[in-house]
């Protein structure tokens, strides 16, 4: 077990985790399962340990960090058994923050300079950081490895923080001047050495200032209203709080602000920001102001400069996603509004944000599924435009977080997990075997339905392909696929032939597409789509069962899937080749392949049948059953 324990760690390192307290957890783990000489993770050993934990928190973590190792660890060895993730049930519980007043803070500053030894570095080195940590909301740990080179003109550099983020945190000029005043009694001795040091010229340790501080606040006289005492990271939470009382006026300015914020705190995502408006009561009395005065105001906000926002600022410029995604968004958002007018009485262009809320959006679903007939995969298509729509508004629009909260809240359907459609290798041939080679279309279809077989390309891919991207000397092309990940695929002999035939009478068109139509214009999806339906009702004049399937581009790429599964029996090249993001997403294919079943059945061995011969009963014996 310690082997695939290591490997985990070596990926999850490897993608920018720290993983110090899983390793030390499951490091842990695997000594417990050892003394029961267990070499997989079993449910009840895992639970067991977990239970030793002293609290139902660290109970729940150490339970949940075996299970993210062994859905790592389960693609390659199915041995490892998945605990239930909620079996403790814990939640985690934020406690409430102490803020510390301007005067607490000055007290706390006063305390540190009466250290001993007077006259020393060390009175200056406490004051400084406690007022540093003040003015930025720096983390102590932050803090704490700041080097000298990290003090830079424009401010304080903090290099992979939390997340292995780096930032740049702006200091404002009396902060700058205070910490310069610092350096220059510090009287550091080259760029490498540490800002705040010990009396062994050593970088501080968190343990020391910890208990250190603590000792300040008795000094200073501070008690906290809560029955926790103040600590040194309420420090930072006294930034945040200071720093959104003095958000400016006006919503827009108002979630600039809060972004900014978030940002500058090096948080990941702005919810940590909106913590401090549900945990600090100075803030929720402002909140309740402001909900107060916008009620009183009636003011609303416009649905579409949102959505015009939204569609074409972070999804086609700064998400970059693809024509085929904008237009599915566009769809989902039309369909939105055309229903919400109608159930409203009112414009689609007059819609607005408050009105698009949780219970609209439940009865938008329903509308879906019972009037329009859309499958369940349809809905969560739809659902998934919204829900990223309102995930933007967070930023846009945080003082409709509660009515975003709820339609996030939004759960998915689940929907049936079938088999993947795909042909087999006789229906196959047959489909590639139906253009005719002797015409110029023929040649230009059998090369394309070759290489969407070969490659298992998306048929955005196949139509995308740019001349560019073809290597015939190396018989291979680049896609540029999903999620703008790109990939070489080789390619077979007989596809490579109908390639080059089909390039030596493509022509010059003014287009770079490799595949082009009559007109000389770029093949669309739709015309790819339609000329193979028409190969598909050819080949099945010779194969009959193709008639009863329906051949669309996807099953070519479901078929190029199952054909690289039977040959290598190794799902991640079959992941690689198809250009999947997971092997979650991979997995599909095997519940589709039949030798994967064949050969679990061969090695197993099944129980002994009972040996035995029917013996009928006597017939004279029957009928006197029968009429007694």
């Amino acid at each position: 077990m310690l082997d695939a324990i290591e490997t985990y760690l070596a990926l999850r390192r490897a993608t920018g985790f720290a993983m110090s307290n899983a390793e030390y957890l499951l490091k842990s783990f695997a000594a417990f399962a050892a003394e029961r000489a267990q070499t997989h993770v079993e449910t009840q050993a895992a639970i067991e340990w977990a239970a030793l934990g002293p609290s139902v928190a660290q109970r729940d973590a150490r339970l949940r960090a075996i299970c993210r190792f062994v859905r790592h660890t389960q693609v390659e060895d199915a041995g490892h058994e998945l605990p239930p993730a909620n079996h403790f049930g814990a939640r985690k519980r934020r406690r409430t923050p102490h803020i510390y007043s301007a005067d607490e803070i000055n007290r706390l500053i006063e305390a540190a300079l009466r250290l001993r030894p007077k006259g020393s570095l060390r009175p200056l080195t406490f004051a400084a950081l406690i007022a540093l940590l003040s003015a930025t909301g720096l983390r102590i740990s932050e803090a704490l490895r700041l080097t000298v080179a990290d003090v830079t003109g424009d401010g304080l550099l903090i290099r992979e923080t939390k997340f292995r983020k780096t930032r740049l945190v702006p200091l404002h000029d009396t902060a700058a001047a205070g910490l310069e005043r610092y350096l220059a009694h510090r009287r550091p001795r080259s760029h490498d050495d540490p800002v705040f040091i010990d009396k062994r010229g050593r970088a501080l340790r968190y343990i020391a200032v910890k208990e250190l501080f603590d000792r300040l606040v008795d000094i200073a006289g501070i008690r906290s209203r809560t029955t926790r005492r103040p600590r040194l990271h309420d420090l930072r939470h006294t930034f945040a709080v200071r720093a959104l009382q003095g958000s400016p006026a006006g919503r827009s300015r108002c979630g600039a602000h809060m972004a900014a914020l978030a940002t500058y705190m090096g948080h990941v995502n702005i919810y940590a920001i909106y913590w401090y408006l549900e945990a600090t009561a100075e803030l929720m009395r402002d909140v309740a102001a402001a909900g107060e005065e916008f009620l009183s105001e009636g003011r609303q906000s416009p649905i579409a400069p949102l959505i015009e926002a939204f569609l074409r600022e972070t999804l086609s410029r700064q998400r970059g996603v693809s024509r085929h995604t904008q237009d599915s968004y566009a769809l989902s958002f039309q369909l939105l509004f055309v229903f919400a007018a109608e159930k409203l009485k009112v414009k689609p262009s007059l819609l607005t944000l408050e009105q698009i809320d949780a219970g609209l959006v439940s009865a938008f679903l329903e509308h879906l599924e019972d009037n329009r007939k859309n499958a369940a995969v349809t809905r969560n298509v739809r659902l998934a435009a919204i829900k990223s729509f309102f995930r933007f508004l967070e930023y846009r629009q945080p003082a409709a977080l509660d009515q975003i909260r709820r339609v996030l809240a939004i759960p998915f359907k689940k929907t049936d997990a079938r088999l993947v459609p795909y042909l087999l290798r006789e229906e196959l041939q047959a489909v590639l075997d139906a253009p005719d080679p002797t015409t110029w279309e023929g040649i230009r279809d059998r090369a394309m339905l070759h290489l969407a077989v070969c490659a298992g390309l998306r048929v955005s891919e196949l139509t995308g392909l740019k001349i560019e991207d073809i290597d015939l000397p190396s018989m291979s092309i680049r896609v540029l696929g999903k999620g703008r990940r790109e990939r070489t695929l080789p390619l077979w002999k007989s596809t490579a032939t109908a390639l080059r035939a089909w390039l030596a009478i493509r022509g010059q068109p003014a287009v770079p597409e490799v595949f082009v139509n009559a007109r000389g214009e770029p093949l669309s999806r739709w015309g790819f789509a339609y000329l193979l339906k028409q190969h598909a009702a050819t080949a099945a004049r010779k194969q009959p069962g193709l008639a009863k399937k329906r051949v669309s581009p996807h099953v070519l790429r479901h078929t190029c899937a199952m054909i690289v599964l039977q040959a290598t029996h190794d799902i991640r090249k079959v992941s690689l080749w198809l250009g999947h993001a997971t092997l979650t997403t991979t997995e599909v294919y095997t519940r589709g392949d039949p030798t994967e079943k064949l050969d679990a059945m061969e090695a197993i061995i099944p129980p002994h049948l009972r040996r035995g011969a029917f013996q009928p009963s006597d017939r004279l014996i029957a009928l006197l059953k029968r009429t007694s």
